[in-house]
């Protein structure tokens, strides 16, 4: 077997009066036991007059749709073309719209109410089943050529913020033979956390790439750390570890 081999930082809270804190290590993983998941990644570096480019900047404004797009051209894009070069599956999670009148759940209140968008309609799509899907489009996932699956590649669908609960990902990665599962994508306070946080519960070691994601920000509770930076602590400290784009993709180099 092939393996990866790549610096990780994990976060020491021990002992209480003065924690050992952060700190590097080196892992190890066997290509076969790896893979790359990418959470909710469409609808950016389209061009502006794209229909879900603009859905994205009415959800998230100009200035978050552009950090998102430099995360995609800069880490996202690099990092799945790397692991696809040396075998490594890549799976995609993002929303949708299944009919199971997710309008009339509490998760579908919290959206309308708290975010803005109702589930059922933001995230139909005309390519699936409508008799399983809601008919039609929103017109909102749509991926750029650079970031879009392709042919090998892997799709979840979700409907809540994680992409294990009640899907085919848990069965699908041990199929594969995952163990160690390297994460990145949007939006990193909820559906990439929970995600998380879950395949953490089913087993599988977590690896963040913390220059791959991107929380949305509370204004209010920003000014002592920016929320994203937070969470790539805390995924350091009780939920695996974070590792560099960069470091991953060298280390697709060298099995390369």
């Amino acid at each position: 077997m092939s393996h990866l081999s790549f610096p990780a930082y994990e976060y020491l809270a021990y002992p209480p009066a003065q924690p050992i804190g952060r700190q590097l290590r080196q892992l190890t993983s066997e290509v076969q036991e790896a893979a790359l998941l990418l959470v909710n990644v469409y609808g950016l570096c389209l061009a502006p007059t794209s229909s879900a480019r603009k859905k994205m900047m009415a959800l998230f404004g100009a200035r978050e749709v552009a950090r998102r797009e430099q995360i995609a051209q800069d880490c996202l894009t690099p990092a799945a073309r790397h692991a696809r070069q040396i075998g490594m599956p890549v799976i995609y999670a993002a929303d949708s719209a299944p009919r199971i009148d997710l309008g009339k759940s509490r998760f579908g209140e919290i959206q309308r109410d708290h975010l803005g968008y109702d589930p059922e309609t933001a995230f139909a799509e005309n390519c699936n089943d409508p008799h399983e899907y809601q008919a039609g489009t929103s017109g909102l996932i749509e991926y750029a050529p650079e970031i879009a699956p392709q042919g090998d590649d892997y799709y979840i669908r979700k409907w809540v913020y994680s992409a294990f609960y009640l899907t085919w990902l848990d069965r699908l990665l041990r199929n594969l033979g995952t163990k160690t599962l390297f994460c990145a994508g949007f939006n990193g306070d909820s559906d990439l956390w929970c995600t998380m946080l879950e395949g953490q519960w089913l087993g599988y070691r977590i690896l963040l790439l913390s220059d791959g994601f991107a929380a949305v920000d509370i204004p209010a509770a920003e000014p002592v750390m920016p929320f994203t930076q937070r969470l790539a602590h805390y995924a350091e400290n009780c939920l695996g570890y974070t590792c560099t784009s960069a470091h991953f993709v060298e280390a697709c180099k060298e099995v390369r």
